[in-house]
């Protein structure tokens, strides 16, 4: 097994939008949520660590699964791949924008994070129990080392992100604290 170190490691950013930062209570239930991303992209850039932004872009031309989504919940939004301003890329910041829950689905993620010869990601964002889950999942089934930042996660609920992270941790994900990343 390779030791972690920069050259292969990857922080990927799951759906850090406004729109999911916005749902009822998230403030309340993650107030951490937004310093801790915003300290663990300074450290990363700091530190030279590859980060990556993978950004829902959800419409019915592009997102299968929208009509099945409105007919179990009667409605759907629009969600353009515009990052929240303090998760914004900078500098050469690689973007894929994803049209699943799943950011693997977009083969150009794929394809880039094997051109760099990453094998450990970090993943962290938002939704924990939908997207960032899905993520982590597609990059574990494609062979990737991958561990989730609790604390730099976020759900509709508190007991929604910690169910997740008791059935899935140490089962196809590592889970880890972004102040141990920090070091």
């Amino acid at each position: 097994m390779a030791h972690i170190s920069k050259e292969n490691l990857a922080i990927v950013l799951v759906d850090v939008q406004d729109n999911f930062l916005g749902l009822p209570d998230f403030d309340v239930n993650f107030p951490q949520f937004k310093q801790n991303v915003m300290n663990l992209l300074d450290f990363a850039r700091a530190e030279g660590i590859e980060v990556v932004h993978v950004l829902a872009e959800y419409n019915r031309d592009v997102s299968k699964w929208m009509d099945c989504w409105y007919d179990m919940k009667g409605t759907y939004d629009t969600i353009l791949p515009v990052a929240a301003n303090f998760a914004s890329p900078v500098g050469d910041e690689k973007v894929f924008n994803k049209h699943t829950f799943n950011g693997f689905s977009n083969l150009e993620l794929v394809e880039y994070l094997k051109t760099c010869n990453k094998k450990y990601l970090y993943i962290g964002g938002l939704i924990t129990s939908a997207c960032v889950l899905n993520t982590a999942f597609g990059a574990y089934f494609e062979g990737y080392r991958v561990s989730l930042i609790e604390d730099c996660c976020g759900d509709r609920s508190v007991e929604r992100h910690n169910s997740i992270i008791s059935i899935y941790g140490e089962y196809t994900f590592s889970i880890v604290n972004s102040k141990n990343i920090m070091v």
